[in-house]
């Protein structure tokens, strides 16, 4: 990290800002990882004097080159992307005589969850318009060669925090987030890997959110499964171009027997700070 210089422009001439004023996929600029066979790219494009009109616009991606100069937006309709993989999407436009280029790049996602989902089996939970006791779930990981690049992909029926060494790294709040369980499961991927040492420690704290705790005004509750539920896929590529998966499975330890005395979207959460985890 280096600061910043200061450079004289007072003599130089400004150019005009880009015609391509956004360039999208999946509606998102930013974060772009699209676990999307069929991604939507959007366009927008301003025209700053009365006689400029557009000839020709063109989007290229993994190879394919799409003639998009009547559209303003595009579902990609080839199955050739590849799950966890970088492409470049780009956009270029003919503009009178001139041409202007956006790349947007993005990256895609498993695809397909196949990781399990994983609870406390001696856990029963049946009492009415209150949530569930707060699931705390451990994982060891050891890694004994140098890393080149680890993620980890977490999703849960419930909400979840994720700590790798007593570091908290999920920094949004109720994660994965509110969805239509029957339909579909959001889930979050993070980056490991400045983040793993030799020796790991994987905590995982799931409350019942909006899945399995108290809901809407009458307070139901186990709306979408009897108690909380957590899966999680980890990917380690090594710089000998080895790559290891780890996948929640039955090596994970759980508990009920936490520091959290509630865990509630309506009434908050108690926290008992002069308890250990078991």
């Amino acid at each position: 990290m280096r600061n910043v210089c200061i450079l004289d422009r007072n003599s130089a001439k400004i150019l005009a800002m880009s015609h391509i004023t956004r360039f999208l996929i999946n509606g998102k600029h930013d974060r772009l990882l699209i676990d999307d066979r069929h991604p939507t790219f959007s366009f927008v494009i301003d025209f700053e004097k009365d006689n400029e009109h557009l000839n020709k616009a063109s989007l290229t991606v993994n190879n394919h080159v799409i003639d998009v100069s009547e559209l303003t937006h595009y579902s990609y309709e080839f199955d050739d992307l590849i799950a966890l993989s970088t492409y470049d999407a780009i956009l270029e436009v003919e503009i009178n005589d001139k041409v202007e280029k956006k790349i947007v790049t993005f990256e895609t996602g498993l695809f397909k969850w196949d990781s399990p989902f994983i609870s406390d089996p001696l856990y029963t939970f049946k009492e009415k318009h209150v949530s569930p006791k707060v699931m705390s779930f451990k994982k060891y990981i050891k890694v004994l060669k140098e890393v080149k690049r680890a993620r980890i992909f977490v999703t849960a029926f419930g909400v979840y925090n994720f700590y790798l060494n007593n570091e908290k790294i999920n920094k949004e709040y109720f994660n994965p987030g509110f969805t239509s369980y029957k339909h579909q499961l959001q889930y979050q991927t993070f980056d490991l890997t400045k983040l793993l040492k030799e020796e790991n420690e994987l905590i995982f704290d799931v409350a019942g959110g909006w899945a399995v705790g108290s809901y809407v005004m009458n307070r139901v509750n186990r709306v979408s499964d009897n108690k909380q539920s957590l899966s999680f896929k980890i990917i380690i590529e090594y710089q000998d171009e080895k790559c290891e998966i780890i996948d929640s499975d039955e090596s994970v330890t759980v508990t009920t027997d936490t520091p959290y005395i509630y865990a509630d979207l309506y009434d908050g959460e108690g926290f008992d700070a002069t308890k250990e985890r078991s």
